[in-house]
């Protein structure tokens, strides 16, 4: 008998297996030393816009990160 599982409940991070990347670009941004509730503000206003949230992490990096890495 074969059962197709949806890869959601296969994952040993299902609760978050959405939200990876959002939670990447989150810690990216308090890395670069943003205050809480700028990242509150900004969590709320990208909710549903991944694309719109990675381009905006990108400017911040672009901005204020001082680790000298090329994006």
């Amino acid at each position: 008998m074969s059962r197709n599982w949806p890869v959601r409940d296969l994952s040993l991070r299902r609760c978050s297996w959405d939200n990876i990347d959002m939670e990447e670009m989150i810690k990216t941004l308090r890395r670069i030393g943003l205050p809480g509730e700028e990242i509150e503000r900004i969590k709320a206003y990208y909710r549903n816009d991944l694309d719109g949230l990675k381009s905006y992490v990108l400017y911040m990096r672009a901005l204020f990160d001082d680790c000298h890495e090329y994006v």
